[in-house]
């Protein structure tokens, strides 16, 4: 039996690609919510707050970003 929304023209085709693309939405919610991660809308925000804050440091001094000064007195306080 022919699906009433598989008409020919525009509006079949678009509602070809919404069958195709709901379920592939929905698998990634799923696996978004039981991984863990899915707690963030800006998964970058979320790796920086995980991340070793010496490491950081490692890399802006390293980078050029900061001098050596700032780097020793950072990690001290970092280790403080």
């Amino acid at each position: 039996m022919h699906h009433m929304y598989y008409s020919s023209g525009i509006f079949g085709w678009i509602m070809g690609v919404i069958h195709l693309v709901f379920p592939l939405m929905v698998i990634l919610i799923l696996f978004r919510f039981f991984t863990g991660r899915g707690n963030s809308l800006l998964p970058v925000q979320s790796y920086r707050s995980e991340r070793d804050p010496l490491e950081i440091l490692k890399e802006r001094y390293v980078g050029g970003e900061i001098s050596r000064e700032e780097f020793q007195r950072m990690k001290e306080e970092i280790r403080g």
